[in-house]
């Protein structure tokens, strides 16, 4: 669980934030289970690596603030993808 000390003035709380980021992240997994390569973003669709990539940080960051590993394999498994684990085989990183 995500900790907040004192009045932060935001408009959401800590738990607004971690349901929010774990909705986010089990859709994509929801997304990933329709495709056969298991990626949370549809690779037909706009900047899928950079889409990869940001689910694989959401989930890392997501675990972190929430003490758990319950996205680690699936953050792996993104960033796997766009470094080379992929159909084609082929890294999507800038040299």
């Amino acid at each position: 669980m995500i900790t907040v000390t004192g009045d932060t003035g935001l408009a959401v709380t800590a738990a607004d934030l971690e349901g929010q980021l774990h909705s986010q992240l089990e859709g994509a997994i929801s997304v990933g289970k329709k495709y056969p390569f298991a990626f949370g973003y549809p690779w037909s669709s706009s900047d899928t690596v950079s889409h990869g990539a940001g689910l694989s940080v959401m989930a890392s960051e997501y675990d972190s603030l929430t003490g758990t590993t319950t996205f680690a394999d699936q953050a792996q498994g993104w960033m796997d993808n766009v470094l080379g684990a992929n159909p084609w085989g082929a890294s999507f990183r800038r040299r």
